[in-house]
């Protein structure tokens, strides 16, 4: 999967390791957005308009990680869509992003995208949703979790 935009004026972003575990952990450096693990579909939209599906591994308000057989190469821009159920719905969020990192895991990749256009509306959605993952998790285990990062 290398479907990249032109980015000669970018400066390059963490290319492919070979770490199995990808660092979920935030740090000051790169993660100011709390983030829960999940294992659901996600369709990401090539620049080319093919469709392709992934599987969405972690979320937070910034971005998302997806497992797939290809790495993505870095700088790479991605239409994304994936649902999220509320205590009411289920909900379409879409979004866009840019392709950060990806860390081979076992015989597929898990790649970092970094949200570059989504609806205000979305994000909330997203942060209630991790908010509330966070205190079942909190709930279910005893340790506390700080809850939003709102830049």
């Amino acid at each position: 999967m290398t479907d990249a935009t032109d980015t000669s004026d970018e400066k390059p972003v963490d290319d492919v390791t070979n770490d199995d575990t990808p660092d979920l952990e935030p740090s000051s450096d790169n993660r100011t957005n709390a983030r829960v693990n999940l294992d659901r579909p996600l369709i990401i939209r090539l620049s080319s308009g093919e469709s392709i599906k992934a599987r969405l591994v972690n979320l937070s308000c910034g971005g998302l990680a997806f497992e797939y057989p290809a790495a993505a190469e870095s700088g790479a821009t991605f239409g994304l869509l994936f649902q999220l159920s509320t205590k009411t719905d289920t909900i379409n969020i879409q979004a866009e992003g840019v392709a950060r990192h990806s860390h081979v895991k076992s015989e597929s990749f898990v790649t970092g995208i970094q949200f570059t256009k989504i609806s205000e509306e979305h994000i909330d959605i997203i942060e209630d949703f991790v908010e509330y993952k966070l205190s079942t998790a909190e709930q279910l285990t005893g340790f506390a979790v700080s809850h939003r990062h709102r830049n």
